[in-house]
């Protein structure tokens, strides 16, 4: 079976689910189609982000890598991708290539790349955007984002929603079975989820590196971040951290998070000297406020200034990090 899904966003009234009143029928129905609305809306995956520029020229290549949470309901990827060119007429730009696909022909401006996901699945998951420069001239990579496509129906018979025929009325009130009442309902927590915060994307390619001891910053002014409040009378939020990075050679090198309000620091060791995703590493900065027009607390954003450093005889080398809200859809 499967279940059209509404244009606009079903909203349950708040008097009739007041505590230790019954809730009426026609608001436990909506808070099921709610529940629907929301498991079929895609999440951005990476919200715009600058991407390097080290310089390409005559065919060379760069490779962008980021983590990102993705959903088992996702079916397809959108992909912006800002690249300009300057090259000889007749000769394409560039080209480009998403997640290893196909090669594509690219053009100078915005690209526009729809990733059909075969294999929808959850968890932490590596993207990929490769550039490649033209035979003549150069390429200067800009700025990416990529999202999710929203859904149009769910297939409520696979568990990827809920099963509405069980919120009519006369009907009991189940838990703990899939896509019914109120085991489908706590799907309603993936709200606005925003699946990824911010991404530092170097790239291949004149990224970032620091040999020996002492502190480098990345940053020169502090990447802004603001958390999901994901329970009532949080102030703050803990978000996810991982970097693509490696060491030159044995020793633990180190990329240090100092959070904006307080100056809190935490520490990701990087050890390996094949490169690969760090471990994340959980942070605190400030969630959302409810009660302000622009969410910020204390009328400024929270965030986060990132610096690296190597050990004694070995360079670490960074080539991206990503900052992934709280995993609780």
């Amino acid at each position: 079976m499967t279940a059209t899904l509404p244009r606009t966003r079903p909203w349950p009234g708040k008097l009739p689910m007041v505590m230790g009143a019954p809730v009426a029928t026609r608001e436990w129905a909506n808070m099921g189609a709610l529940a629907n609305w929301l498991a079929a809306k895609g999440a951005v995956l990476v919200p715009y982000s600058r991407l390097n520029n080290p310089g390409l020229a005559d065919t060379d290549t760069i490779t962008y890598r980021m983590r990102v949470d993705t959903r088992a309901t996702a079916l397809q990827r959108v992909w912006l991708i800002e690249a300009h060119a300057s090259v000889d007429a007749g000769i394409p730009p560039f080209q480009l290539r998403v997640n290893g696909g196909a090669t594509r022909s690219g053009a100078s401006g915005l690209n526009v790349i729809v990733e059909d996901v075969s294999s929808p699945g959850s968890g932490l998951t590596e993207l990929t955007l490769q550039l490649i420069a033209g035979e003549s001239g150069a390429l200067s990579p800009r700025g990416l984002t990529v999202y999710e496509q929203d859904r149009p129906e769910l297939d409520a018979a696979g568990g990827e929603g809920v099963d509405t025929a069980s919120l009519r009325s006369g009907q009991p009130i189940a838990s703990g079975i899939a896509g019914a009442s109120v085991g489908g309902i706590t799907a309603m927590s993936i709200d606005a989820r925003r699946a990824g915060l911010a991404h530092l994307l170097y790239g291949d390619a004149g990224n970032p590196s620091k040999s020996g001891t002492g502190y480098t910053t990345l940053t020169p002014l502090p990447l802004p971040l603001l958390g999901q409040v994901v329970r009532e009378g949080a102030t703050t939020a803990t978000v996810r951290v991982t970097a693509y990075a490696r060491m030159s050679a044995a020793g633990t090198g180190h990329i240090r998070l100092t959070r904006t309000k307080g100056g809190a620091t935490t520490v990701i060791n990087v050890s390996g000297t094949t490169l690969g995703w760090t471990t994340p590493v959980d942070v605190t900065i400030d969630a959302d406020d409810m009660s302000t027009s622009d969410g910020l607390r204390g009328a400024a954003f929270d965030g986060l200034s990132v610096a690296i450093e190597g050990a004694v005889g070995s360079t670490i080398e960074v080539q991206s990090i990503s900052f992934l809200a709280p995993a609780f859809a």
